[in-house]
């Protein structure tokens, strides 16, 4: 599931722990959905809603997406920025609902507000040498960083059970080149990190110069939860299923990853069964 490879920390009106989503009191809602913002209209007609999901796609009364920049809609304020820590967008969210007496109803206000993260919750295979082998890391030249150059990915020998990480050249001119992995490779779960506190602090600084500063002392990134955002659908939609949600630095494996490990030794002792019958037909044919 592809939500599973996204996280999100983010904080309501009061500086709590959120789940990325804020409702304005006209209804209108805003969602922190892998790494951009879904603005939602629930309330839309379902003639509306029909011609809409044609022009755009999009369902759920979603009326529009938020990948970076400001913009003000149905009220609410909109402030985000893309961020290269984690493929980021950090968000900041603000709408006022106007509460004085019908006699004089602009008097007295009340401002709503949501500020978080939505990120992708794996570490690089570059990003965990760089992390657990720095020196193997420094020996890569920097120049095959350029994605607009060099393609990366991981290859396997299964001769002898190596790994390498690979910089193919976008053009023919351009030579490509292999660079040994230390072994062993890791499992897929020691590469899920969450929300790390490097990005949490990048986006700590970028709050303060967009927020009120009464709002941004209320946000305190050591009580933050994070949270798989396929984690938080698989609590939605699965009966008995609750949402692992923790600190920054406590990210434990995702619902799909734990699912996955289970369901590979199957499959592993499955292939192992069917080895040995064809291993009985072929001994039976030679016969």
């Amino acid at each position: 599931m592809a939500l599973s490879n996204w996280d999100t920390l983010a904080f309501d009106s009061e500086g709590k722990p959120s789940r990325g989503n804020f409702t304005a009191p006209n209804g209108v809602s805003v969602e922190i959905y892998k790494n951009w913002l879904y603005v939602r209209r629930p309330e839309m007609s379902k003639k509306d809603a029909e011609k809409w999901n044609k022009l755009t796609n999009w369902s759920n009364g979603t009326i529009s997406q938020v990948d970076d920049g400001n913009v003000t809609i149905f009220g609410i304020e909109i402030k985000t920025k893309r961020h290269a820590l984690q493929s980021s967008v950090f968000c900041y969210i603000e709408t006022r609902e106007y509460t004085g007496p019908p006699e004089n109803k602009y008097s007295q206000s009340v401002e709503h507000r949501m500020c978080g993260i939505g990120c992708g919750g794996f570490i690089s295979t570059l990003g965990w040498l760089k992390d657990k082998h720095p020196k193997v890391y420094a020996r890569i030249d920097p120049m095959y960083f350029d994605d607009k150059k060099y393609m990366q990915f991981t290859s396997h020998t299964n001769q002898n059970d190596k790994w390498s990480i690979d910089f193919l050249g976008y053009s023919k001119k351009i030579k490509g080149k292999k660079f040994k992995m230390p072994m062993p490779y890791p499992e897929a779960g020691e590469m899920w990190t969450g929300v790390t506190e490097k990005t949490a602090t990048a986006f700590l600084k970028w709050l303060k110069t967009v927020a009120p500063k009464e709002y941004y002392n209320k946000i305190d990134i050591k009580n933050g939860l994070r949270f798989n955002q396929g984690d938080g659908y698989f609590a939605d939609n699965l009966k008995g299923e609750e949402l692992n949600a923790t600190p920054i630095g406590q990210a434990g494996q995702p619902t799909a990853l734990k699912l996955i490990n289970r369901i590979l030794p199957i499959n592993k002792e499955t292939e192992n069964e069917v080895s040995k019958v064809r291993k009985r037909t072929s001994c039976k044919r030679k016969r």
